[in-house]
């Protein structure tokens, strides 16, 4: 925090430590592969990061059902995005590097403080379904301040084009 300077910090440096401690304990309560969050040069939370990697072989005999196709991994994100959607998720089918993928980017509106009123997020989650290995990639993007869609949804989109797979052979 110290990085930040007297002047750079928009919030107190308590607010952030607590912010920090707080986003930490949330994004690693399932134990996912990578969870980050990113912070702008004043010291408030732009974008929270999780990338996660589920298998369809849960008990390791290679006998597990087959990996959801695209679009089957379309269907299992829009049940995921539920019913608190504002309009239509946005759905495509980019190529990348580390796969075939779905994208589906929507803004979620939550109830707050008894349901006095409503906090919308947006989210960006893609499923990547990396060639020759049976599980699927997800990795999710969710921010609340709306003015930064259209650059998160960028960024996103570059840090998602450098992802690349390499499966690992598992062995005595």
């Amino acid at each position: 925090m110290e990085r930040y300077g007297p002047r750079g910090l928009a919030i107190e440096k308590k607010a952030l430590f607590e912010d920090v401690a707080n986003r930490a304990t949330a994004l690693n309560a399932d134990g996912p592969i990578m969870a980050a969050v990113f912070y702008s040069g004043t010291g408030e939370a732009v974008v929270d990061f999780v990338i996660d990697s589920y298998l369809d072989d849960v008990d390791g005999d290679g006998q597990g059902p087959p990996r959801p196709d695209l679009d089957e991994a379309r269907s299992l994100l829009l049940d995921w995005v539920g019913s608190d959607t504002t309009g239509e998720p946005e759905v495509t089918y980019p190529d990348l590097d580390a796969g075939p993928a779905v994208r589906l980017r929507s803004q979620v509106s939550t109830k707050q403080l008894l349901g006095l009123w409503r906090q919308d997020t947006g989210s960006l989650t893609y499923a990547v379904l990396p060639p020759g290995v049976r599980s699927i990639v997800l990795a999710s993007f969710t921010w609340r301040n709306m003015a930064q869609t259209e650059k998160v949804a960028q960024l996103a989109g570059e840090l998602m084009a450098t992802l690349q797979v390499t499966p690992v052979e598992s062995g005595p």
